[in-house]
């Protein structure tokens, strides 16, 4: 049986790495034979997916809290264009792909903004391909999502911030 001491409660935003952003809507205890699991019971935001998660495998799941200032302030100097990172651009686009795809289900948000970033400097350069395009869409909305719930504003009002950031930089197609 599960402790109380959960680091999850009901109404709590977290990040489940292959879904982004959820709500805890219910902690559950479930009997499956002869053992019973505390489950928490997640809502992907803006969708109709609702996930399980037992308890005690909520770390080995990835499932994590909401980024902290210190990360959203390495964010947002990520998408200023203010952070050195290591650019993928001498691999070929399937290399890329998988490596931008196994970024963004770390569920990691730095990792997401480097997706994001990289993607948009490539669209300086050059027309996005469609899979480029899809990409950046998701990396995008992640870090939109999460940094709403972080910051307590609304997804509009952060999707105005990071292009209005971008524009300052001469950006792109989001």
């Amino acid at each position: 049986m599960c402790d109380n001491n959960s680091v999850f409660k009901v109404g709590d935003n977290a990040v489940y790495p292959s879904h982004g952003l959820v709500k805890v809507v219910s902690i559950e205890e479930k009997s499956i034979g002869d053992q019973t699991l505390k489950l928490l019971i997640l809502q992907v935001v803006d969708s109709d997916i609702t996930v399980m998660i037992p308890e005690g495998s909520v770390q080995a799941r990835g499932l994590r809290p909401i980024a902290k200032k210190n990360e959203l302030k390495t964010l947002w100097s990520l998408i200023k264009g203010k952070t050195k990172f290591k650019t993928e651009d001498n691999l070929s686009w399937n290399k890329r792909y998988r490596n931008y795809t196994e970024k963004l289900k770390s569920g990691n948000i730095i990792m997401a903004g480097e997706v994001f970033r990289e993607i948009n400097d490539i669209s300086q350069k050059k027309d996005l391909s469609f899979g480029e395009q899809k990409i950046l869409e998701t990396a995008f909305n992640r870090i939109v999502k999460e940094l709403s719930a972080a910051l307590k504003a609304k997804e509009d009002e952060i999707y105005i911030d990071i292009k209005k950031l971008l524009k300052k930089q001469d950006s792109i197609n989001v």
